[in-house]
């Protein structure tokens, strides 16, 4: 799953949101988190701030669960490993 910023309603409001896809054809959105609104410069400039930050995050965390569960896949064949090798 990838994090993006997502703007609604004219670009007034801010989302982080996440997507998962089956082959990169069809995209679902799972996950979805406000973060605030954009009345005025200063508002807008903060939440896009702290969106930046938030999505970063995010894809960080998403990226090192990726490398735990491949970790851990990888350990589950080994111990499972029978040494039956097929002709």
């Amino acid at each position: 799953m990838k994090w993006e910023i997502e703007r609604r309603k004219q670009g007034m409001e801010i989302w982080v949101t996440n997507s998962t896809g089956l082959n990169g054809q069809l995209t679902f959105k799972t996950d979805a988190i406000f973060i605030g609104e954009c009345y005025n410069t200063k508002e807008r400039k903060r939440t896009h701030h702290l969106a930046d930050i938030i999505v970063e995050a995010l894809n960080k965390h998403e990226t090192k669960a990726d490398e735990l569960a491949m970790e851990d896949f990888a350990k589950s064949l080994k111990e499972n490993d029978s040494g039956h090798r097929p002709s």
